[in-house]
């Protein structure tokens, strides 16, 4: 199928797009490969203006409906509540630290 300029237009006017899920493999190779927390959520600012620059390429090129939904809900992963609960009591402050550190991220950039 050949389109012209003018049919992309009017196709991405009419089309629903979903963006994502972008950082899900990002965030979780360091976590699952037992590196630093640090290294996960010094990653937080990319992943984010990533999201933001495929969305605006998107709208730029004419895309009017958007979903973006973000991360999946890595936090109840079985295999991440493992690797990050403590020996003692069995509690994630180690995965809470990764999910705060994307908030403030959000909340300073206001995206």
């Amino acid at each position: 199928m050949v389109f012209i300029l003018a049919d992309c237009d009017q196709y991405f006017k009419k089309s629903l797009f979903f963006v994502g899920e972008i950082g899900g493999n990002d965030y979780n190779y360091p976590l699952l490969a037992f590196r630093s927390n640090k290294h996960a959520i010094d990653l937080v600012p990319s992943v984010i203006n990533k999201i933001i620059n495929v969305t605006s390429a998107l709208i730029e090129e004419g895309a009017v409906t958007l979903v973006v939904p973000g991360n999946l809900p890595i936090g109840c992963s079985a295999v991440l509540l493992e690797r990050f609960s403590d020996d003692i009591d069995g509690s994630m402050t180690q995965g809470i630290i990764v999910l705060s550190a994307a908030e403030q991220y959000c909340q300073a950039s206001q995206c």
